[in-house]
């Protein structure tokens, strides 16, 4: 990707390999974007495939979100750039833990994104 402008809006777009995250990503990263165009950060569970165009991504990130230590060695060295984090992983219905485990994902992300943002970043 090119040059950063100051100001520059930095989106973290998690489950990037999937349909609405891949065209997420690439909206953000196009030069008629609101804001934009913004710098792109995109995470998911697996390695990058093999199809993914990455020219749309400033990075790509692979890590696992049930597990803090590997969330906070990922996402921190990226922390204090993130403005936007956008969540959008496939999630099978009717599981009995799934809402457990979104809450627990949520509460990971969230702390982590913290240690390393803006005293300002999950206020509203």
């Amino acid at each position: 990707m090119g040059k950063v402008k100051p100001n520059t809006p930095v989106a973290l777009v998690v489950g990037v390999t999937g349909m609405v995250g891949l065209s997420l990503a690439e909206a953000l990263a196009s030069p008629t974007a609101l804001g934009g165009p913004w710098k792109v950060y995109g995470a998911a569970r697996r390695p990058k495939p093999t199809w993914f165009p990455s020219s749309i991504l400033d990075l790509y990130i692979t890590f696992d979100a049930l597990n803090f230590d590997d969330t906070l060695k990922q996402l921190s060295p990226i922390a204090h750039e993130v403005t936007h984090v956008f969540w959008v992983v496939f999630e099978k219905r009717g599981v009995g833990v799934g809402d457990r485990v979104r809450g627990e994902e949520e509460d990971l992300r969230l702390r982590m994104l913290r240690r390393g943002s803006s005293p300002d970043l999950g206020k509203a």
